[in-house]
């Protein structure tokens, strides 16, 4: 997402963001996202609003940009490398022009985040009732750094609830440089994995291996 919006040119401009996505609990739906939030409002946004489908109606823009991908895909017998996987998936769509971004130097180990805001998460709002967070939550609204509103449907009638983060007497630290996982970051292979591969170079074009 922090890709995304600096390669939109979102930073600094836009000052009203609206995120939609589905409530899984481990991408979407969790505290790192809500700190994620509480981030961008310290860099300048002025209201950030994430909503989620109702149970049932989840399919978004982003389901339908992916399926186009898969279909691209399956068109291509064999592919070597990453490169024509990116060519793949710019060839995918015809409108609008899509852009592909590398990541390589751009992943953040995000789990340290409410360490780094000196942030921890509560379970009940202002009024003391135990909120929703997982299931009952559609609409979660920051426009202030230490605290969220939230409401239980997408509706403009329903009141606004608030929801105060217990904040560190530190100042918050916005700077992600020590975040950033270094580009040349590696994991071992599986032996078993690696044995794998060895058997199926017999198949690949000289210039791929």
């Amino acid at each position: 997402m922090l890709a995304f919006l600096e390669n939109s040119n979102c930073s600094g401009k836009c000052k009203h963001l609206v995120a939609w996505s589905d409530s899984c609990a481990g991408q979407n739906k969790n505290f790192v996202i809500v700190c994620l939030w509480q981030l961008l409002i310290l860099r300048g946004y002025e209201i950030i609003d994430h909503k989620f489908p109702e149970p049932g109606h989840t399919f978004l823009d982003s389901d339908r940009d992916f399926g186009h991908v898969e279909q691209s895909v399956k068109r291509h017998e064999n592919i070597y490398s990453v490169d024509q996987y990116q060519e793949i998936m710019m060839n995918s769509v015809r409108k609008p022009t899509v852009s592909v971004t590398k990541m390589a130097d751009k992943f953040y180990n995000v789990q340290r985040l409410p360490d780094k805001l000196g942030l921890q998460n509560a379970n009940i709002n202002t009024d003391g009732q135990k909120m929703p967070f997982r299931d009952g939550i559609r609409w979660m609204r920051t426009v202030k750094f230490g605290e969220y509103m939230y409401k239980t449907s997408l509706t403009e009638e329903e009141p606004w609830k608030t929801v105060k983060l217990s904040i560190s007497s530190s100042e918050p630290d916005t700077d992600l440089t020590d975040l950033l996982k270094p580009a040349d970051m590696t994991k071992p292979i599986n032996s078993k994995k690696l044995a794998d591969t060895r058997k199926q170079l017999c198949f690949i074009p000289s210039t791929y291996k």
